[in-house]
């Protein structure tokens, strides 16, 4: 991951809830910049609050919670559902 220059996330409730997926996650968001996560959502749900300006936590099941207030606005991702 140390000579990669994106992140290309496949989103679901499984990766989501992924042990491993949540350590490259996070060595990700310490060393890299979210604007090179890529998300790409193959299933569940992906949904933004613009009141709270974070993802809806109550709705969203496919990327982990260790992603709260990563984003600084609403990401785009790509939807393969």
């Amino acid at each position: 991951m140390s000579q990669s220059e994106f992140f290309l996330l496949l989103a679901c409730p499984t990766s989501a809830e992924s042990r491993w997926v949540q350590q490259e996650l996070h060595w990700w968001i310490q060393n890299r910049s979210v604007d090179k996560l890529i998300l790409c959502l193959t299933d569940g749900e992906i949904l933004w609050d613009n009141a709270t300006g974070d993802f809806n936590w109550q709705k969203t099941n496919a990327i982990s919670p260790n992603m709260k207030g990563v984003f600084p606005a609403e990401p785009l991702y790509a939807d393969f559902r």
